[in-house]
């Protein structure tokens, strides 16, 4: 996988009771550091998909967040 600006970019929300965004779109640009990123991550809960979805819509795929174009 090839991450730079302007072409991958990876997002992460987690979802148990509530979701979170841990990291938007803007936030690394290299491989490693996503998945250094990915591998600390873990919640515990009930999986509630449906915020996670809502907050991806409000949250990370939005105009105003200048890795959007």
């Amino acid at each position: 996988m090839y991450f730079s600006f302007g072409a991958t970019r990876a997002s992460l929300i987690t979802f148990a009771d509530e979701a979170q965004v841990e990291f938007h779109l803007d936030a690394y640009t290299d491989k490693r550091d996503v998945l250094n990123a990915l591998s600390f991550m873990q919640r515990g809960g009930r999986t509630n998909t449906q915020a996670a979805l809502a907050m991806a819509n409000n949250e990370v795929f939005t105009a105003n967040r200048f890795a959007i174009t």
